[in-house]
């Protein structure tokens, strides 16, 4: 009965794919002139060991700015500390890419 149990959960418990797990990156370091938007997400590139990906929604991008306008340089900071510690990695429109919603 206990292998039975053992051998359902191997085949209905085990994720296809490996749960996201947290960046831990230091020093990331994002490119906003080399930036773009897509379908409500602002895509920052970066750098931090190699190249990174940053998404976040628009919304949540323009809540930043607004907090510290006119500082550009501290918005892209806070998205950079926030996908340092709290982002999860993702595939979003065919890029792996760290996905940040501050809100959320």
């Amino acid at each position: 009965m206990v292998l039975m149990a053992s051998i359902a959960s191997l085949l209905f418990d085990t994720p296809s794919e490996p749960p996201p797990t947290r960046p831990g990156l230091d020093g990331l370091t994002l490119h906003l002139r080399q930036g773009w938007t897509e379908d409500g997400y602002v895509c920052l590139p970066g750098h931090a060991a190699g190249p990174v990906l940053v998404m976040l929604p628009s919304t949540a991008w323009q809540r930043i700015v607004l907090r510290h306008r006119p500082n550009l340089s501290a918005a892209v900071a806070e998205v950079a500390a926030e996908a340092s510690r709290h982002g999860r990695w993702r595939r979003m429109f065919g890029r792996r890419a760290l996905l940040v919603d501050p809100a959320g």
